[in-house]
């Protein structure tokens, strides 16, 4: 991830000398403000794809939750055995106990 980003503030720095600052600073803001205005009328259009179409949007909604949910999981990539949560569990009995 790191490598990536250096490599694109080098290449920002080089443009940046090749064209001025000015020139350079003018081109980003345009090209950041493009990019924005997408973002803006992508969630212009979620928001009334509520009103329009809401069984679509509320598909959408499920299957994202879905999608986060999913890696409900985890634990079992991260590097708990199952001896390890039999202990968990024991332990937990133990304090519900005393």
């Amino acid at each position: 991830m790191t490598d990536t980003r250096d490599i694109a503030e080098e290449g920002l720095k080089l443009l940046q000398s090749k064209l001025g600052t000015t020139a350079f600073l003018e081109i980003f803001g345009a090209v950041r403000q493009d990019i924005l205005e997408k973002r803006r009328e992508r969630k212009m259009k979620r928001s009334l794809e509520v009103v329009t179409d809401p069984e679509r949007a509320a598909k959408k909604k499920i299957h994202h939750h879905e999608q986060v949910r999913e890696p409900s999981t985890l634990s079992d990539f991260i590097g708990k055995t199952e001896q390890e949560e039999e202990s968990r569990e024991i332990q937990s009995r133990q304090a519900k106990v005393w």
